[in-house]
Parts: structure tokens; C-alpha cells; sequence
């Protein structure tokens, strides 16, 4: 419905109201009839938009009733911005809009919006299509224009949410067409491109516009966030990608659903989200498998390389809540990289080149070298081994080395490094702290004075899937390699520390 001020047509902006009467309404007609007969295309040119003498005589027609007369002059003479997006959608209205007390009039709201739920439909589905998350002023400008909408009166809501509510659902359509596409494997995607969808969905389905639309659009975002859904499983599936199954999940829990389905999908993105951290920890534990394979053969490698890898292990476990064949394939090839660190050390100092010197020093070195062999392979022995690799591989290196340690009287205690345990957290990270009595964080760089007490401590960043009591069980090394110890102390350890880890824990 094209909008025509017919005070701005007959140019009676100077006048009043009352002063506005039929003759004078004739008398101005006369005269834009006859401009229009003289002009070459027979047309009025208003605001770029050309007239025929019936678009004008339909608009005149409107003068009849007092009332539109004043809004009329209203629009002309005291909001220009109003008049021209009605006119020709100039957008300037919605960036400079003011409440003005006659938007409060149901009688102008009725006489108005059938002329602006079709302008405003219109800016929304632009401000829709050119809608740039990371912009301001692309949020700006759809706050400007929703807090016009009590100009739009309820017979007229659906022609304002019209072509934006046809946008999102062909957009949900599109969604859903490559959903079905994965799940036929007729799709363009595959494992190297599929984490592209990622951006083409928050482009189509932007949480900055959406959260701010009003209810009518509810039951299109519920449809939304159930494609997106629907997408993931796709995902998953035919890709595995638990990344990517993630992300989108995140985005889709970003909108503001009402619906059933959103228990399902919060269940979702705990389980991809879960699966995602496994395989990142299982990643950062090849990385540090593939990094020892170029350093040196020794047993101070393999002590290394474990106390590297158990807390990745500790996570995976925790994670998968149990040990299953990737946990048991990664704690095994730790344990032989390990030990083929500890074989190899031992071999060398006991082959022929250093067997005279070792036997003129009393076999000394030979001997330190099989106390740190004995220590470190019973630190392997803690991992979580598959039995045919402890019983055909690791035991049988085990007791040779023993008997070696027995000829050369080498003590061999049996120590208790403990399994790795299987909690409901995982460890993200970790700190030393080193505080004062009142809990005051002080520089590690502090010189310590006898009269001082300095506390130093463990600090561990941690996400929590349950609530749980766990018992931790810590040791103080001292300058010298020795266990620091008290009366209380529990066996091997310097102490041990009851805590309740609750939900949403972050540190402990």
C-alpha cells in the first residue's frame, strides 16, 4: 500500500486544521490536476514516486474525515522522518526515532499502520539480510526498529513479520536440506571442509538478531535450534566431528528457546562437549609421545615422559568414565616407550665398552642406574596395562631386571605409586602457590627468612561433570631428593587432604 500525504500533494501545510475545508480542498485539486496535465509524462513526481490523477484522487479522498486531516498535517509539518519512510522507506526514521505522545493514539495507530507494517517489514528483513554479528551498529539498528512496533496494530502483525518470518524458513530449510545430504553422503562436505558450516550457520541464524525479535517469532526459533540439532547428529554420524558438533550446539543453545527439545540438546552439547576435551587431551598426549621419539634413551626420559602423560590420562579416563580400548592403547604405548627408555639405559652401562670401568668402581654407577631403572619401572607398572602386554612384555622385562638388581645386590622395594584413579573432573591446569600465613600470595622470588612461616600449595583448575569427595594424597620433596614427612604423614606421602569437589567447580 503506497503512502500519499495529501496535505503535502495539495500543498496545504501552511494551514490549520479548521481552516482546511472542502473548498479549499477543491480549489487546491484544480490546480495539482492542472500541473499534472501539463507536465510531459502526465504524472506527479512526490518523493521520487510518480502520481496518475487517480493515485491522487484516492489519496484526497481521505480528507473527507477530520481526523486524517490532522495526522496528515501532523506527518507534513512536524515529523518529516515519519512521512518520508512511509513514503519512500527512508531509514533515517529509526535511527533519530523519538516517542512522540500520538503514537499512543489507537486512532492514529489505525489510520497508520496499514501504511507502515509494510514499510516495516521490509527494514526488518534488510536489517536481517545485512546483519553482521560482530557489528554495532548492525545490533543498533534492529533495536531501532523493533521499538517502533506499537505503530503497528494486531490485524496488521503479520504483514510486518511477513518476508522475515519467509526468510527464516527458507533458511531452516536450507539447513535441513544439507542435513539430509550429509546423511545420504550426497553432500559436498567432507572431513576437510566440514568445520565451514560452522560460520554459515551463525550467518544464517545470527543470536544477536534473533534473541532480540519479539514472541511471534518463537516457534521459528524453536524450529531453528531443532535443524541445527538435527544438523550436529548429521555430523556426527558420517564425521565424528565432535568439534564442529560443538560449536553448533553451542551456537544453537546461545538463542533463546521455549521448547521441549531443550533438555535434548543441552544432554547434546554435554556429550559432544565431553567428547571434544577427550580428543583434545588425547591430541596434547600424542604430541608429547611424538616429542620424546628424538630424545635421548634414558631413564630420566621415561620418569618424564610419565608424569607427563598421566595427567592427559587422568583426563581421558575421567572423561569416557572408564578405561576403554583408546585409554588402554595410549597407557600401553606410553608404558613401552618408557620402558624401551629404561632398557636402553641399562644396556648401555652394562655392555662390554664400560664393563671394565664399572668393575674397577665397584659397579657403582651400574648400580645407581639400576635403582632408577627399579623406580621407574614400577612407576610403569601404575598405568593401566592391557593384560597380555603386562604378562608377555612388562613382567618379563620386570623380573630380569630384578635378577640383575639381586647379582648385584641392588635393593628392590616394592613402592606404591598408585593406579591412576577415575574421578568425574578433569584438570586443566596447575600451579604451585607459595603464600604467607594469611593465604597473601607472595613472589616465588621471595628470599625465605627463618622467622618467617611461607606456605607453599597446590592450585588446580579443574571442570566438574558431578559432585564428589575426593582424597588427595601429596608429596614435598625436599633440596636434597627426600620425602619431607611428619608424624602424620600417610605412608609415602608428606600428607594427604579430604575435599568435596561440587558442580561447577573451577579450582580446588
Amino acid at each position: 500500500m503506497i503512502f500519499i500525504n495529501s496535505i503535502e500533494i495539495l500543498e496545504l501545510q501552511k494551514y490549520s486544521v479548521t481552516e482546511i475545508d472542502r473548498s479549499l480542498i477543491r480549489k487546491q485539486k484544480r490546480k495539482l490536476f492542472a500541473d499534472i496535465d501539463l507536465s510531459d509524462n502526465g504524472m506527479l513526481d512526490y518523493k521520487g514516486i510518480y502520481l496518475t490523477k487517480t493515485d491522487c484522487e484516492t489519496a484526497i479522498e481521505d480528507l473527507e474525515n477530520s481526523d486524517y486531516v490532522e495526522f496528515y498535517l501532523y506527518l507534513a509539518n512536524n515529523n518529516h522522518l515519519f512521512n518520508d519512510f512511509l513514503v519512500n522507506g527512508d531509514e533515517s526514521f529509526f535511527t533519530k526515532f523519538s516517542q512522540e505522545s500520538i503514537y499512543k493514539l489507537p486512532d492514529f495507530v489505525n489510520f497508520i499502520s496499514p501504511y507502515f507494517a509494510p514499510r516495516f517489514d521490509k527494514a526488518l528483513l534488510n536489517a536481517f539480510t545485512e546483519f553482521k554479528s560482530e557489528s554495532v551498529n548492525s545490533r543498533l539498528k534492529i533495536i531501532g526498529i523493533l521499538q517502533t512496533q506499537m505503530l503497528i496494530q494486531p490485524t496488521d502483525i503479520n504483514v510486518a513479520f511477513k518476508n522475515l518470518s519467509v526468510a527464516i524458513t527458507s533458511r531452516i530449510s536450507q539447513i535441513e536440506k544439507i542435513a539430509q545430504e550429509i546423511k545420504k553422503e550426497t553432500t559436498n562436505y567432507d572431513d576437510k571442509n566440514i568445520d565451514e558450516i560452522e560460520d554459515l550457520v551463525k550467518d544464517l541464524f545470527p543470536s544477536g538478531f534473533l534473541n532480540a525479535l519479539p514472541k511471534y517469532f518463537q516457534s521459528q526459533i524453536n524450529k531453528i535450534a531443532a535443524a541445527i540439532n538435527q544438523l550436529q547428529l548429521a555430523i556426527w554420524d558420517t564425521f565424528n566431528k565432535a568439534m564442529v558438533c560443538r560449536q553448533l550446539l553451542g551456537h544453537l543453545l546461545s538463542l533463546n528457546i521455549e521448547s521441549v527439545g531443550k533438555q535434548t540438546f543441552e544432554n547434546n552439547y554435554k556429550t559432544v562437549k565431553q567428547a571434544d576435551e577427550r580428543r583434545k587431551h588425547i591430541d596434547k598426549l600424542h604430541n608429547i609421545l611424538n616429542s620424546f621419539e628424538s630424545k635421548a634413551k634414558t631413564i630420566a626420559n621415561a620418569r618424564e615422559l610419565i608424569y607427563q602423560a598421566k595427567p592427559y590420562l587422568f583426563n581421558i579416563k575421567a572423561i569416557t568414565k572408564e578405561t576403554d580400548i583408546t585409554y588402554i592403547g595410549l597407557s600401553i604405548r606410553v608404558a613401552f616407550d618408557a620402558q624401551n627408555f629404561v632398557i636402553e639405559e641399562v644396556n648401555k652401562e652394562q655392555s662390554s665398552d664400560n664393563l671394565s670401568l664399572q668393575r674397577l668402581l665397584g659397579f657403582q654407577a651400574l648400580k645407581i642406574v639400576l635403582k632408577n631403572a627399579w623406580e621407574v619401572t614400577q612407576l610403569i607398572g601404575s598405568l593401566d596395562l592391557q593384560n597380555d602386554f603386562r604378562i608377555n612384555r612388562y613382567n618379563p622385562n620386570k623380573e630380569t631386571l630384578q635378577n640383575i638388581c639381586n647379582q648385584l645386590n641392588v635393593p628392590t622395594p616394592q613402592l606404591d605409586f598408585g593406579k591412576i584413579p577415575l574421578y568425574s573432573f578433569v584438570i586443566l591446569d596447575g600451579e604451585i602457590t607459595h603464600t604467607d600465613k594469611d593465604s597473601k600470595p607472595l613472589p616465588i622470588t621471595n628470599s625465605f627468612i627463618k622467622k618467617d612461616v611461607r606456605y607453599i600449595g597446590l592450585n588446580l583448575k579443574v571442570e566438574v561433570f558431578e559432585y564428589q569427595s575426593v582424597k588427595f594424597h601429596l608429596k614435598y620433596i625436599q633440596p636434597d631428593g627426600t620425602l619431607k614427612t611428619g608424624t602424620s604423614s600417610p605412608e609415602g606421602f608428606s600428607f594427604s587432604n579430604d575435599t568435596v569437589i561440587i558442580l561447577n567447580s573451577v579450582d580446588i
